[in-house]
């Protein structure tokens, strides 16, 4: 909400209290806050309390309302393998990862998406974006590729125009110029949105994992 200068009046923590006296399409339309742009945000709980009381049968029923609502759902997760993220994982046709060009995260990365291998979780198409691209030194392409086992779809060169659109709630995208980690992004959307991208053809749900 505060990436896109919003101020929701509810939020998911509020949507998953409704569920439990049962939610449904019309109700979940109340908790929505809708961005010019023409999209529409459920922002994460206003605290660590309300956090608490949102478990994976709430984010089911909601994530299960919006796939009825909208053409397109994206979810963006906390870091690592919480039950939320493993719920929508069960509604996802693509996860987009994104790895920071460091070894620790890379590192992480690589042991999470060997442990969702091993269950047998993923079914959806997988993307892997690399942030935080810099322009010389530093770990390469090619090693991060080799260390996570996922070819890299994108990279986003570090950009300060991403960190003053966060602060100033103004998505790159709509005024990012020229900036060339714009330009990433939009090569990014184009996946999606454009010919290529297998959710395009074929789902509706993506989920995204930072």
């Amino acid at each position: 909400a505060n990436a896109l200068n919003l101020v929701p009046e509810h939020n998911l923590g509020d949507a998953a209290l409704a569920s439990r006296q049962g939610l449904d399409l019309t109700t979940l339309k109340i908790y929505l806050t809708h961005h010019r742009s023409g999209t529409f945000v459920l922002p994460a709980p206003d605290s660590l309390v309300q956090a608490e009381d949102v478990n994976a049968d709430h984010v089911k029923t909601v994530l299960g309302l919006m796939t009825e609502l909208f053409p397109v759902v994206i979810v963006d997760t906390s870091s690592g393998i919480g039950e939320h993220a493993l719920m929508a994982l069960e509604f996802a046709t693509d996860v987009v990862f994104v790895a920071s060009p460091n070894t620790p995260n890379i590192r992480a990365l690589r042991r999470e998406v060997e442990a969702f291998e091993m269950v047998g979780l993923i079914g959806a198409a997988r993307h892997l974006i690399v942030n935080q691209m810099e322009g010389r030194g530093g770990i390469g392409t090619g090693e991060i590729e080799s260390t996570i086992g996922l070819p890299v779809s994108v990279q986003i060169p570090r950009s300060r125009a991403v960190a003053v659109s966060t602060d100033e709630g103004v998505p790159i995208l709509e005024d990012g110029g020229r900036d060339p980690a714009a330009k990433a992004m939009r090569e990014l959307v184009t996946m999606f949105a454009g010919s290529g991208g297998s959710a395009s053809r074929s789902g509706r749900f993506r989920r995204k994992d930072r």
